[in-house]
């Protein structure tokens, strides 16, 4: 990704992510002080979902009884993604609860680099992250980190969205074939990597304690959308208990997911399953240990 770049908009922040997702020092400002929680808005060439969106999103979070963060990816896009969404972020009082950021690179990656960009450049408490076409509705945020934070370790803990287990509220659900296809996906996915404990690993809302969700992201290497099972890979792998929330949720006909030819996720599950098949829970300390803030 050598001629990609990064560009950052609307942030109080003196870091940006680099090229590849990383963090990157950047102008020598006073650093500014934890959010609660930093919520990530994956976007690619989605100026028409978030204009009718970004409202209600920026309402929602100056609403809440926390200080929070709230970052758009653009991934690459080529429709005025990033001006939709500064012209929204620019009348959000710099001095207030709510801090905004856009970040953009170029060319199109996926939506997991996306996420990690994101994740990367937070600096909340608590870490989330749910899909541009709000699927899953944004209160569902504020459910699953009322959930969150009542779970026993704090730190190594981690809340998934899930259209799979009791509670939850599918409004409109899937064409048929993409239901038969998510299931041949499933026996591929717990038969290579073995996160058969979960039942439902790709719906688009997870939230995280903050340095947790940093240090997972910060080892992950697929950019595509299975960065889904990377991150829930990882973190099982370092022993974290991970609990899945009943969710509302209803079917976006205009999804950018295809699972229809499932066949063509071997490659990127094998890659998970080889890449972080040495890590042990015995090594959680050492992987949380760069990320780890005051507070978390």
């Amino acid at each position: 990704m050598d001629d990609a770049g990064v560009g950052m908009a609307g942030a109080d922040r003196g870091e940006g992510p680099a090229s590849d997702g990383s963090v990157t020092d950047g102008p020598s400002t006073p650093a500014a002080p934890p959010v609660h929680l930093s919520l990530i808005i994956p976007a690619y060439n989605e100026a028409a979902r978030l204009g009718r969106h970004i409202d209600y999103l920026l309402s929602f979070l100056s609403s809440r009884p926390y200080t929070a963060e709230l970052i758009v990816v653009s991934d690459g896009s080529t429709d005025g993604t990033r001006r939709v969404v500064e012209e929204a972020f620019a009348g959000i009082d710099p001095s207030g609860a709510l801090r905004v950021a856009c970040l953009e690179y170029v060319p199109n990656m996926g939506k997991g680099r996306a996420v990690r960009t994101g994740v990367l450049a937070s600096r909340g408490n608590h870490v989330a992250f749910t899909d541009a076409d709000l699927s899953t509705p944004i209160e569902e945020v504020d459910r699953a980190l009322t959930v969150l934070v009542a779970l026993d370790d704090p730190g190594s803990r981690i809340v998934i969205g899930s259209r799979a287990v009791r509670g939850a509220r599918i409004g409109q659900k899937q064409p048929l074939y993409r239901q038969l296809s998510a299931r041949l996906f499933n026996f591929l996915r717990d038969g290579i990597t073995g996160v058969h404990t979960l039942r439902d690993t790709q719906c688009g809302l997870k939230v995280f304690d903050g340095p947790l969700a940093r240090a997972i992201f910060a080892l992950q290497v697929v950019d595509g959308f299975m960065f889904d099972v990377e991150t829930v890979y990882i973190a099982q792998r370092m022993g974290v208990v991970i609990s899945e929330l009943g969710v509302a949720w209803d079917d976006d006909p205009d999804s950018r997911v295809r699972l229809s030819s499932a066949l063509r996720l071997l490659p990127d599950l094998i890659r998970i399953r080889m890449t972080h098949r040495h890590i042990r829970p015995e090594h959680r300390g050492a992987i949380l240990a760069p990320w780890s803030i005051a507070g978390a």
